[in-house]
């Protein structure tokens, strides 16, 4: 539990920076696992990133880049005021 507390204390500043060269399939992946995350932690953008360790301000440039990741978004919104919390697999081969 510790070490979750301290990785929650970095700045965003600090997870931007250290998150700003991620390659193309690195980034798909981060924002497969926000998909993900999205019903689990019930829309929480802040936790998310930062059990991510990822800057809101990167979510919300990906998201404002990203129409399909936007899509993508707004269908889990839908689906957690529905109450459909279908599991959605990761496929990353």
């Amino acid at each position: 539990m510790e070490t979750i507390d301290l990785i929650y204390k970095e700045t965003d500043k600090e997870a931007m920076y250290r998150n700003t060269n991620l390659s193309k399939e690195s980034t798909e992946k981060f924002k497969d696992l926000i998909i993900f995350l999205y019903v689990v932690d019930e829309g929480n953008i802040s936790k998310i990133c930062k059990g991510l360790l990822i800057s809101r301000s990167l979510y919300y440039s990906w998201l404002k880049s990203d129409p399909d990741f936007k899509n993508r978004i707004e269908q889990r919104k839908v689906d957690l005021i529905n109450k459909d919390y279908r599991v959605i697999e990761l496929d990353w081969s």
